[in-house]
């Protein structure tokens, strides 16, 4: 368990992930959701991700798309 004065070290790839999260929940309500981080996550577009984006070459703009009409109250 940490405490308080534990630092938490975050690879640069997650914190990209989190960034990314981060912007895509401002055009919801601000709050990050799984399916921000999951966005996060595909925008990366490296390892698993990247062969999902040669399979699925339209799956970042359809999940967007999706994530855009869920009412998130």
């Amino acid at each position: 368990m940490l405490t308080n004065t534990e630092e938490l070290k975050f690879s640069e790839r997650l914190l990209r992930i989190f960034k990314y999260a981060e912007k895509e929940a401002e055009t919801t309500d601000s709050i990050i959701h799984p399916v921000h981080l999951l966005l996060g996550i595909l925008f990366g577009k490296s390892g698993v991700c990247a062969e999902l984006f040669l399979q699925f070459p339209n799956l970042f703009d359809s999940l967007k798309d999706r994530v855009n009409k869920i009412n998130f109250d």
